[in-house]
């Protein structure tokens, strides 16, 4: 897992909200006559009113608040019902969201199916670092004792996933580093880094 407990990821989350500013697409792929997200039809309709509230909005405080209300007050099985008084909560256009969900919300899905294939994202969470999958397919190794080189600094296999890891993987893309850079982030506590997410 990424964190040990959904309290660390959260406050992972909520000390960089205001480094978190641009887009996010989802996995997307088309079910019979339906769409469906990785958990189903509801994660979906879910996934549509945050890329409306994420494109209705510059203050993209406002949507990180709308969703992590949503995490903590809704669940898979109500977020179709319970969305709505936490996006009011975090101070967004419900009216509008829904607007756009109606008639934009294939549109949006289709927008998110492209960018799926055409990265070739396969699993969540997937992360893209200048237009390339983090960490490389070609850095596992089957005995799991993989490398890979970040910068000037070597990360093994059981440790790609980690904060500090992935930091340095967006860190060692930037011609000026941000101050950011320079932090030490906390391991988890007791996690297996291997895959998950929060």
């Amino acid at each position: 897992k990424y964190f040990a407990t959904v309290s660390d990821c959260k406050k992972a989350i909520s000390a960089n909200l205001d480094k978190c500013n641009s887009g996010k697409e989802y996995i997307k792929s088309p079910s019979g006559t339906m769409y469906a997200s990785l958990h189903g039809r509801q994660e979906a309709t879910q996934d549509v009113r945050e890329i409306c509230a994420w494109n209705l909005n510059s203050d993209k405080k406002l949507w990180w608040n709308f969703i992590d209300n949503v995490n903590k007050n809704c669940t898979a099985q109500n977020a179709d019902s319970c969305w709505e008084q936490e996006a009011k909560k975090a101070g967004l256009d419900t009216q509008a969201i829904t607007d756009c969900f109606n008639k934009e919300g294939i549109d949006l899905i289709e927008k998110e199916i492209a960018l799926t294939e055409q990265f070739k994202v396969q699993g969540s969470p997937t992360l893209l670092v200048n237009g390339e999958i983090f960490p490389p397919e070609a850095a596992y190794t089957q005995d799991g004792k993989g490398t890979l080189k970040i910068g000037k600094k070597v990360a093994t296999q059981d440790r790609y996933r980690m904060p500090n890891v992935l930091k340095e993987a967006l860190c060692v893309g930037f011609k000026s580093t941000p101050k950011e850079c320079k932090t030490t982030l906390p391991d988890p506590s007791g996690a297996k880094p291997v895959a998950g997410a929060c």
